[in-house]
């Protein structure tokens, strides 16, 4: 088995549930891992850079985002599909490493407009710079789902530690050495770092060992290329609308020249996403599962996963808003204090984002992505009117505000959705109870003072303490009927 050495057994013979959880505890070992060294790079990022090039940065970093987002075009998820399918792998590879070519093109074509516009020279150079390690990251895409199928996850972690590992050692070098070098040299420096450690992470996950198949033609090539396109493209838009909404509010305070604030907001975010990065690990897990599995067992597996993930979600809401003072002045120096607050008001993100992912994969499955184009749309449009109207009020707390109010919309018209389509993989009561009750607490806590943040502590405790024994009952509950079959 890919999980473990000691085990001989096929992933397919093996019981879900233990696959599932050793699965999980692989990837977010790793995760943990690379976020340590990430935070570390960031460290080191914001002191070589300084408050106002890290803020330039921040800009460039959105932008280049954007076009990994639209590049990756829910590639993965299709690729994913396609091997258990019964696809030759070999074929599979090969077409997606040419269809990420295409959306790698139509994501430049798409931001270099946007960025040109609405972004400064140093923020415009923050964004070339930071290309390369987007376009080569997009072209591992195959490799990393050809990976995840076949559940060899603790090869998927090794590549990205000691690329990571190898990304760090490069960066702290430029910062021992740069520090006096102009804005454009660090810039280039930090995007140095970031394309040695996706080439790295190409060439260690690049499937070597696949069996040979007779040369395809140019017209089967060509084929399977369309094929894979078609089934990605309503992922794929309903993807980069998402990416658009989590970085609208970042390009809106650049376009109305917040430089400080965004630096600020910036550390804020950049935790915030280390942290759903880490807590959502265990949806790929379960999406590889998943499609492997029969249609009949699907909507266990994600029920499982959903119930860990508001779990994890909650409490790592409640966590990221305690550790704010601490974090922020270890990623950016006293300089971010600001930061802090921007954590706070952040923080239910951290349940909404993570809470939300296996309702997206639950339609990837049933085939029924373009419902997620609607949902996408609907929470970006709204995020860029309150993003308008707030931030010339409240500055970075009226992105704050925006992002969490839309967020939360979204999650749950997501869940609701899966349920009806998939009926039994959702645990709405849970989903809506744990946003609901996070969201209170620490908006409580960030805007009613002292007396506050007492009360905003109390409810945020009780809500922890109550979607535990929720997602305890439910996973326990659920955990059992797969494990009858297996």
């Amino acid at each position: 088995m890919a999980l473990s050495c000691g085990d001989t057994r096929s992933p397919d013979e093996t019981p879900q549930v233990r696959l599932l959880l050793s699965g999980a505890a692989v990837q977010t070992t790793g995760k943990l891992i690379t976020l340590v060294l990430q935070l570390v790079c960031l460290v080191f990022v914001t002191r070589l850079l300084g408050h106002g090039g890290f803020g330039d940065l921040a800009a460039g970093l959105a932008a280049a985002g954007i076009v990994e987002a639209v590049g990756e075009f829910g590639l993965t998820s299709t690729l994913v599909l396609r091997f258990g399918e019964g696809h030759h792998p070999r074929l599979v590879v090969r077409s997606g490493v040419w269809a990420s070519f295409a959306t790698i093109v139509f994501g430049l074509v798409l931001v270099f407009p946007i960025a040109f516009t609405v972004l400064s020279v140093n923020e415009r150079l923050a964004f070339l710079v930071l290309l390369p390690s987007s376009i080569l990251t997009l072209l591992a895409v195959s490799c990393l789902a050809y990976w995840q199928y076949e559940l060899s996850f603790i090869r998927l972690v090794r590549a990205n530690v000691i690329a990571q590992m190898i990304g760090t050692i490069f960066l702290f070098v430029a910062f021992l050495v740069g520090r006096h070098w102009p804005e454009p040299a660090k810039l280039a420096a930090v995007g140095g770092s970031q394309a040695l450690a996706a080439a790295l992470v190409l060439v260690l996950l690049w499937p070597r060992h696949l069996p040979m198949i007779d040369e395809a033609d140019d017209g089967e090539q060509s084929r399977a290329v369309i094929a894979i396109l078609l089934g990605a493209f309503p992922l794929g838009i309903a993807g980069a609308i998402s990416l658009l909404h989590v970085r609208a509010d970042q390009l809106v305070l650049a376009g109305m020249h917040y430089r400080n604030g965004l630096a600020n907001y910036a550390i804020a975010y950049r935790a915030l996403e280390a942290i759903v990065g880490g807590i959502a690990t265990v949806s790929v897990v379960a999406f590889s599962l998943m499609s492997r599995a029969p249609a009949e067992q699907r909507a266990g597996r994600a029920r499982v996963a959903t119930a860990l993930l508001v779990g994890a979600g909650t409490l790592g809401s409640v966590a990221f808003a305690l550790a704010a003072p601490v974090i922020v002045p270890i990623l950016g120096g006293a300089g971010y204090s600001g930061a802090v607050r921007s954590c706070r008001l952040l923080a239910p993100v951290v349940v909404m984002s993570v809470s939300n992912v296996m309702a997206g994969r639950v339609l990837i499955a049933l085939h029924r992505a373009s419902l997620l184009i609607g949902i996408a749309f609907s929470g970006l449009a709204l995020n860029v009117m309150l993003n308008l109207l707030l931030i010339p009020h409240l500055g970075t707390a009226g992105a704050a505000t925006a992002t969490v109010t839309t967020e939360g919309l979204g999650a749950l018209a997501l869940a609701w959705v899966a349920e009806r389509k998939e009926p039994g993989s959702q645990p709405l009561a849970l989903l809506v109870g744990a946003i609901l009750g996070v969201t209170s607490a620490l908006l409580v806590w960030s805007w009613a003072g002292s007396s506050g943040r007492v009360v905003g502590l109390v409810l945020g405790a009780l809500t922890v303490a109550a979607v535990t024994v929720v997602t305890l009952r439910l996973t326990a509950h659920d955990v059992r009927e797969p494990s009858a079959h297996t």
